[in-house]
């Protein structure tokens, strides 16, 4: 039983050691999130019952999306679950920025994850593509706000507090998980070189 749900959560291992450590990556990020999610719920459940019955909708829809996402990486189409995920992400935060607290909503700083996401797992067109249209998003909050076609909301202290911790929890996870990436990167390339030092000193 503990044999099989550890290769239930454990990331997929392939041939190409590019794709393994994407699917690794994604894997454990795609995890972190429905955890920080499932926290989300008990902790803030009853107050979004109240104020924005949308948020809880769309956050249990996207864990299953999360789940799906998965299962994709396990059949091996990485690039795909890799687009997904980022697209998915980003479609969920910004309709919670749309239909809560606009510009000033908590989802608006998980652009930046999302950016950040979308440079390790996406080739630069897509991340530039993201970037455009999230900066787009903020004008158009905030120029609707200002017009007075929005209404100014804010959070409650304890509110904006448990936001914060959740989404910090989600970008140090995105951190840790590069840093960690770059090192076996550098670390594979070390080897790599020393392979080649010593081929090259025997011919």
């Amino acid at each position: 039983m503990r044999e099989r749900l550890r290769r239930l959560f454990s990331p997929p291992i392939f041939g190409d050691e590019e794709k393994t450590r994407l699917s690794s990556f994604l894997t454990i990020f795609s995890q972190v999130a429905i955890v920080v999610i499932l926290l989300s719920f008990s902790i803030r459940f009853d107050a979004w019952r109240k104020e924005n019955l949308f948020i809880i909708v769309t956050l249990a829809g996207f864990i299953l999306f999360l789940l799906i996402v998965q299962y994709i990486i396990k059949l091996g189409h990485i690039k795909s679950a890799s687009l997904l995920a980022v697209s998915g992400m980003w479609i969920v935060m910004t309709g919670i920025a749309v239909t809560s607290h606009g510009v000033r909503d908590l989802a608006v700083i998980l652009y930046f994850a999302i950016l950040l996401l979308a440079s390790i797992l996406l080739e630069w067109r897509l991340v530039f593509l993201f970037g455009f249209i999230s900066l787009a998003i903020i004008w158009y909050l905030a120029v609707t706000e200002q017009l007075g076609l929005r209404p100014a909301r804010t959070y409650d202290p304890i509110h904006l507090a448990l936001g914060l911790t959740a989404n910090l929890v989600l970008i140090g996870v995105l951190i840790y998980l590069l840093i960690t990436n770059w090192t076996r990167t550098l670390e594979s390339a070390r080897v790599e070189l020393q392979e080649r030092l010593r081929a090259e000193s025997k011919l």
